[in-house]
């Protein structure tokens, strides 16, 4: 049954009058608190560990309050552990002798040391490198450093990274920095992991994927039998047509180049037509593409595609 506030009619949760026709006053000392997503939270100098948001919010109000209170809804309205960076003032909702009165409590949601540092158990989502090479590892963790993201834990194996990441939020951004760099696909699946006590909803981590081509600006590629010089590295990826001799734009989420191996060879003459040694040592005819100037003697690096391409 719905209560309402005998002096002005508003509605009450609790209590017999509403907080601004109560003719009890409460007074408190401002409320501040850090949360951790691992069920801990800072206060007096250290962090502590905590079962319930509920219990949690009684036990800063007991406190902070002077006088006896009753908890009507606290901090447990809010799905504070599933927002990392939060900063904001909350109001909870006490009784006070029959009154209902609001409280704020500043929450600032954050990580605590234990689980930012490397080894902890804890983490929301896992990025995955695969294909990956010494360079791209070094742009990561200089990147993990410079952008401060909080990793706790990272596997090497053989051409493989992972990488178990603190915050879910920050995955996803890494993984588009490393394919604006280095170019690769990108595969996103959630994993259920637990329930929120407060809420009884699905907490989800994420695995993401970033497959790493095995070329890299200046190597010659062949996609849909057209062969291809990269010239830029990203989500979308910028090469020249060897074929065609224009430029051309490819996305790596979509389609997987074969690497073409370069060869040396010799020019053995410059015209009628151009040609150079085969790798039969045997004069072939070959394209110039890039219009290099050319004499016979000179030595060169080419590739094979149905025709010989000689390259800058």
């Amino acid at each position: 049954m719905e209560k309402f506030c005998p002096k002005c009619g508003k509605k009450v949760l609790k209590g017999t009058f509403c907080k601004d026709c109560s003719p009890i006053t409460l007074e408190y000392k401002p409320l501040k608190i850090r949360l951790c997503p691992s069920n801990r939270y800072f206060y007096k100098g250290k962090w502590s560990k905590f079962k319930t948001l509920e219990s949690l919010t009684k036990k800063l109000l007991k406190m902070h309050i002077p006088r006896k209170v009753e908890l009507i809804q606290g901090l447990e309205q809010y799905e504070l552990l599933n927002k990392p960076g939060l900063k904001k003032d909350l109001p909870v909702f006490v009784e006070v002798e029959g009154a209902e009165f609001e409280v704020i409590i500043y929450v600032e949601v954050t990580y605590s040391p234990n689980i930012a540092k490397s080894g902890s158990e804890y983490f929301e989502g896992i990025l995955q490198v695969r294909n990956t090479r010494p360079d791209v590892n070094k742009y990561i963790k200089n990147l993990l450093l410079k952008e401060k993201i909080q990793i706790n834990n990272q596997v090497h194996k053989d051409n493989s990274s992972d990488y178990y990441f603190v915050d879910k939020k920050k995955i996803l951004k890494t993984a588009g920095k490393i394919q604006k760099n280095f170019s690769g696909s990108i595969e996103m699946n959630r994993q259920l992991f637990s329930k929120n006590r407060q809420t009884s909803k699905d907490i989800y981590r994420i695995n993401v994927l970033i497959t790493i081509p095995n070329y890299r600006v200046g190597d010659i590629v062949l996609l849909n039998d057209m062969p291809l010089a990269i010239t830029g590295l990203g989500k979308e990826n910028t090469a020249f047509n060897l074929e065609k001799e224009k430029k051309f734009t490819f996305s790596t989420n979509q389609e997987q180049p074969v690497l073409i191996e370069k060869q040396k060879s010799q020019v053995t003459k410059t015209k009628p037509r151009l040609e150079i040694f085969n790798e039969n040592y045997e004069s072939q005819p070959a394209k110039n593409p890039y219009d290099v100037k050319l004499k016979p003697g000179q030595k060169v690096t080419y590739v094979k595609h149905k025709k010989y391409y000689v390259l800058k």
